[in-house]
C-alpha cells in the first residue's frame, strides 16, 4: 500500500492508494477525490498506475502553488525579523510553516526540499540575534528551495548533495585548523549531552544536522552523505551499535566515516566487547572529558580531515 498526502492551500488532507481490491471507492477525477477530502474524510482508491501518475500530475501544481505561497511568507517574515526578532509569536509562525513545508515536500517527491528545510530548522534554532548574515543565509536557504520549485522536479543525488553542502552554516560554527567545513550528522536524542557535544563539534569546524530517530537519521544519511556521522549509543529502538552496522551496511553510507559516541567505560572489559561488534571503520568518542582528545584522533584516523 502506497501513503501519500494531498496538500491544498493551508489545508492538508490525507489520501491512501491501494491496488489491491479493498472498499473501493470510485474515483473518476481528483475533483470527486477533493469534493470528499474536504469533508474531512479519507478515501481508499484503487487505480492503475497511470491513474496514479495523473493524480500526481493534478496534485503537483497545487503543492508547488502552496509551497510558493509559503515561501513569500517566510520572505516577509524576514524582513520583519530585520527590523525586530523578539516577536515570538512571528517566530512560531516561521518554524511553522518551514516545518509544513518540510512534511509536504517529503511526501510530494522533493526530498531535497525537505531536508533543506530540516536544515533551516536547525539554523533558526541557533539563532539569537537576527542581523544582515543571518537574514542573507535564510534568504539562501529559500532561494535553494524556490529554484528546486521552479524547474517542479527533484534534483539528482549529485546536485542534491552539492546544493545541501552549499547552504550556509550557523553563526557559531568555527573552522580552525581544518581544511574544510565538516558537514556532520548526529543521530541521537536531542538532550544536555548533545548541547554540550554539539558545541564541541562546532568548535572544531562541524557544521551539525541533527537526527533524533534512527530512522530519520538514516534518511538524511543516505540524502546529505555527510562527510562524518556520529551516533549516539542510546536512539531509540536501534541502538548506536546496530545503527553504526546499518550505515555501513547501506552501498551509499559505507564509506562515510562514523562515529559512536558513548560514555567513558569504567569496565575494560565491556569497552573491549563494544568494539568488537562494531564493524570496520567506525571509531568510539567518549562523553566528557575525554571528549576532544578522542574526537580528535578519531578524525585523524578516519581521513576526515
Amino acid at each position: 500500500m502506497l501513503y501519500g498526502f494531498l496538500w491544498v492551500p493551508r489545508k492538508p488532507y490525507r489520501i491512501v492508494f491501494s491496488r489491491a481490491p479493498v472498499a473501493l471507492v470510485p474515483m473518476a477525477s481528483l475533483s470527486r477525490a477533493l469534493s470528499e477530502f474536504r469533508k474531512g474524510r479519507t478515501m481508499v482508491v484503487h487505480m492503475s498506475a497511470a491513474d496514479e501518475e495523473e493524480i500526481f500530475a493534478e496534485m503537483l501544481p497545487l503543492f508547488v502553488d502552496d509551497a510558493k505561497d509559503k515561501i513569500t511568507r517566510l520572505e516577509e517574515l524576514i524582513d520583519i525579523f530585520s527590523v525586530k526578532f523578539d516577536r515570538s509569536d512571528l517566530l512560531m509562525e516561521f518554524m511553522r510553516t518551514i516545518h509544513s513545508l518540510k512534511g509536504s515536500s517529503g511526501s510530494m517527491g522533493f526530498p531535497t526540499i525537505s531536508v533543506i528545510c530540516h536544515k533551516l530548522e536547525g539554523y533558526m534554532a541557533k539563532t539569537t540575534i537576527f542581523d544582515r548574515r543571518v537574514a542573507d543565509d535564510v534568504q539562501v536557504y529559500l532561494a535553494r528551495i524556490s529554484d528546486i520549485l521552479d524547474v517542479r522536479k527533484n534534483p539528482r543525488d549529485t546536485e542534491s548533495q552539492g546544493i545541501l553542502r552549499s547552504l550556509p552554516s550557523p553563526i557559531d560554527v568555527i573552522v580552525v585548523g581544518t581544511k574544510k567545513l565538516i558537514q556532520a550528522l548526529f543521530i541521537g536524542p536531542k538532550n544536555i549531552q548533545f548541547t554540550i557535544i554539539e558545541a564541541e563539534l562546532r568548535a572544531c569546524g562541524c557544521n551539525v544536522t541533527l537526527a533524533t530517530t534512527s530512522f530519520l537519521g538514516i534518511e538524511l544519511a543516505v540524502r546529505m552523505r555527510p562527510d562524518l556521522i556520529m551516533v549516539s549509543n542510546v536512539i531509540d529502538a536501534v541502538s548506536g551499535i546496530e545503527m553504526a552496522a546499518i550505515l555501513k551496511t547501506i552501498q551509499r553510507t559505507r564509506a562515510i566515516a562514523v562515529m559512536l559516541v558513548k560514555s567513558d567505560f569504567d569496565d575494560p572489559g565491556k569497552a573491549e566487547e563494544i568494539r568488537r561488534a562494531l564493524p570496520p571503520r567506525v571509531e568510539i568518542v567518549r562523553k566528557g572529558k575525554r571528549f576532544q582528545e578522542d574526537f580528535a584522533a578519531a578524525l585523524v584516523k578516519l581521513k576526515v580531515l
